[in-house]
């Protein structure tokens, strides 16, 4: 017993060495100096953790791994290399694959082999994105995404662990978006100067609002919907920290991690019929809202939130300006495949999303609102991405595997009365109407969802060994 206090007391101690030398190395001396700091510590961290026992090595290695996820994602490309947060989950994968090959074999076998026809997906997908344009990073992305998602279960086996690993989540999250609002000052809506970082030999990755609110809005969804009916923590200390995280939320601007907020909340509600948390929900919302009022009146950073999220959402006069252009996407889409149908139902090949935008987008000369005609960047939307390369066709083969996680979710409700698998699929479709999702932080929602397929075997829930 002794041993296992030891070893998580071991974890913790540099899971918390890693976060403070990075937080205090970017304070004192800069973003450059801490991404190599990181480097050294993770690597150091890694190697005291694999020396730890057996039964529990690799799941304190996952947990430090997907905990430092906010991090690293922010600093790929000065920490080692752009695509690093790929191989490390490739990595981890593989050594989790030979070390527990039975959590594999269950993992991809269970509920008619789903996770595994997904995978297959992916595979292939990505080989077609690489033979059809010759770059190794078109659609690489994929990988984090359902590397990822592999990893959620290992932790949830072990129930106390998993509840260390979300509050630990929240405060990373929190610590985060405080360390970024810092770095990006009060009125770039926390979106660094990449270019200008680059000169001074600073390459950052994932700089983007919803980059940032995806982990706390994670963190907001499970604290609220499974957290607090756990016997971990007192339950005040835990509305403090919703607080802070709605906060937190409100000041990364990003309205598509607030969107996965209210779908989750929602259909969690109307799902349960649970009028007591409603009225916990709207108590801790009108609480935020007040202290959002009062700090945007005394601090820059939640002033220019407040403005940007409340303010210019008001004032704008179309929903093409919200959504910065999202909602023109879906529209060229339409009218592109009003014309040109038989591109929509296969697609222009995978890895052709920019192409195919440059192509599509001038559906839209006509329309005076539109600000993107026939320029190349990436789809704002899963759906559209996967329409824009594999077409019709493959969007029905992926998200009718997609759907089959769904049921899988859903029957773990019935079962349990466990919603935090659905609470999974869920914030990750809504990120999918917002980013590509082809991201770690996606996969920390699906990988809830991937929570069942490790509890039932031959259709029948069984407590996972």
């Amino acid at each position: 017993m002794k041993k296992v206090l030891l070893l998580n007391r071991q974890l913790f101690t540099l899971l918390t060495f890693t976060v403070v030398i990075f937080y205090l190395g970017s304070l004192f001396f800069g973003v450059s100096l801490s991404q190599r700091l990181l480097m050294i510590t993770f690597l150091f961290s890694i190697t005291i953790l694999s020396f730890g026992r057996r039964a529990n090595k690799m799941r304190n290695i996952i947990f430090y791994i997907l905990v430092l996820i906010p991090i690293i994602n922010f600093s790929k490309g000065g920490f080692f290399f752009y695509n690093v947060m790929t191989v490390i989950l490739l990595f981890v994968n593989l050594w989790l694959l030979f070390s527990r090959p039975t959590y594999f074999k269950g993992l991809l076998s269970n509920s008619r082999g789903i996770a595994g026809w997904l995978l297959l997906f992916v595979v292939f997908y990505y080989l077609a994105s690489f033979f059809n344009t010759s770059m190794y990073n078109s659609n690489l992305r994929i990988f984090e995404l359902i590397l990822t998602a592999f990893l959620v279960p290992v932790l949830w086996k072990e129930k106390n662990i998993f509840n260390m690993f979300i509050l630990v989540m929240s405060i990373q999250s929190i610590l985060f978006v405080l360390f970024i609002s810092q770095l990006a000052g009060a009125d770039a809506r926390l979106m660094l100067d990449s270019s200008k970082l680059l000169e001074e030999g600073i390459e950052i990755g994932g700089n983007n609002p919803i980059s940032y609110g995806l982990p706390v809005v994670f963190s907001i969804v499970t604290i609220f919907i499974y957290l607090r009916n756990e016997i971990f923590v007192k339950k005040i200390f835990l509305t403090y920290i919703l607080v802070i995280l709605v906060l937190c939320l409100f000041i990364t601007t990003s309205r598509g991690s607030f969107l996965i907020l209210m779908v989750t909340v929602a259909f969690y509600f109307i799902k349960m019929g649970r009028i007591r948390n409603l009225i916990n929900a709207i108590f801790v919302f009108i609480l935020c809202f007040v202290l959002i009022d009062f700090l945007a009146s005394v601090n820059d950073d939640f002033s220019f939130a407040y403005d940007f999220l409340v303010n210019r959402t008001q004032s704008d006069e179309s929903i093409n300006k919200i959504s910065h252009g999202r909602m023109e996407q879906w529209e060229a889409m339409y009218e592109y495949a009003k014309s040109s149908g038989i591109n929509v139902i296969f697609g222009f090949g995978p890895g052709m999303q920019y192409d195919a935008h440059e192509i599509i987008s001038m559906s839209l000369m006509s329309n005076s609102n539109a600000y993107f005609q026939g320029s190349r960047i990436a789809y704002h939307a899963l759906p559209l991405l996967l329409i824009s390369e594999i077409g019709l066709l493959g969007v029905i083969i992926f998200y009718s595997i997609m759907s089959g996680i769904y049921r899988s979710a859903n029957l773990f409700f019935k079962s349990t009365s466990s919603f935090l698998p659905l609470v999974g699929f869920l914030g990750w479709f809504t990120a999918g109407l917002s980013v590509s999702s082809f991201d770690s932080f996606s996969g920390l929602f699906l990988g809830l969802a991937f929570i069942p397929l490790i509890e039932f075997r031959a259709n029948n829930l069984i407590k996972s060994d």
